[in-house]
């Protein structure tokens, strides 16, 4: 059985290469180019520094304040053994039952009292206020500049 010949191979030349890409090249307009460059990232302001700066630390506050809260409230959460315990040897089963729920409840609003008052009270305001002011203030002049330069043409 003959063995199929494979097609011949298209050679292609540098001279064409570089003319197709010269074509390319004068289809091109300039100000296709600079829309591409406008998406670029900008340089950040002193402002945007420094209120990363001061976010960061903010943020790595409020995570470990998040994970202290939950450590806390389940490490110091009744459980069914302590409830027994206060109810003495021959305690009734539902009693055990309401007064667990009913000190389970309490704790959980305490800690979440506490947390709303520390966290969501305290320092997310905070956040939202450094925040809004460094990346803020950037909107705003972009804003203002590109008003600036739609108004005079």
């Amino acid at each position: 059985m003959p063995q199929p010949t494979p097609p011949p191979k298209e050679r292609v030349r540098i001279s064409d290469v570089t003319s197709h890409l010269a074509s390319l090249h004068e289809r091109v307009l300039f100000s296709d180019m600079t829309s591409h460059l406008a998406g670029l990232r900008q340089r950040p302001t002193f402002s945007q520094l420094f209120g990363a700066r001061i976010l960061s630390p903010l943020l790595w506050i409020v995570c470990g304040l998040v994970v202290a809260f939950l450590c806390a409230w389940l490490g110091t959460r009744p459980t069914l053994t302590q409830v027994q315990s206060m109810h003495g040897t021959n305690p009734d089963s539902k009693a055990v039952v309401e007064t667990l729920r009913e000190l389970q409840r309490d704790h959980a609003d305490q800690f979440r009292s506490l947390f709303q008052l520390l966290v969501l009270s305290g320092l997310i305001p905070l956040i939202t206020l450094f925040a809004g002011y460094t990346f803020g203030v950037r909107e705003e002049t972009r804003q203002s500049t590109s008003q600036d330069t739609e108004s005079n043409p």
